[in-house]
């Protein structure tokens, strides 16, 4: 009776162990959640505010990336109703919170905060203008 107890207790603390090693929760990182479509609710540059200034919306759509560098589709609608849509690529460090956007001849460097639904990004193009965008899922 004594070894059939043993081997019971083998067996259950055999399978807790494999059940709990095969439950692992995957780690989710600013890279998984900065991919989304964000709705600028504040887009300044250089201290002029341009929502309602010169554009009407703006967004950011960061697509699946590739380890740290992905696809991102920037798109507005100015005063006049002309949609804009372009296409660049961004790479993202988690370490330093930085987000480089590049495309159009043109580089920003961000800083980024990302807490679930809200995105803020702080920052300069190669041109020396100044970017703050805060926007939501």
């Amino acid at each position: 009776m004594k070894t059939n107890s043993l081997s019971i207790a083998a067996n259950i603390t055999l399978f807790a162990l494999l059940f709990l090693s095969s439950c692992s929760k995957e780690l989710i990182t600013d890279k998984d959640l900065l991919i989304a479509n964000w709705e600028a609710s504040s887009f300044i540059i250089n201290g002029q505010e341009m929502i309602d200034f010169s554009i009407k919306d703006f967004s950011l759509d960061f697509q699946e990336s590739n380890n740290y560098e992905g696809n991102v589709i920037a798109s507005s609608t100015n005063i006049s109703d002309e949609k804009k849509v372009d296409a660049s690529t961004y790479v993202i460090d988690e370490v330093a919170k930085t987000i480089v956007i590049s495309g159009g001849g043109d580089i920003l460097e961000l800083n980024y905060v990302l807490d679930g639904n809200t995105l803020e990004l702080d920052g300069m193009n190669s041109f020396y203008d100044r970017y703050i965008i805060s926007a939501s899922k």
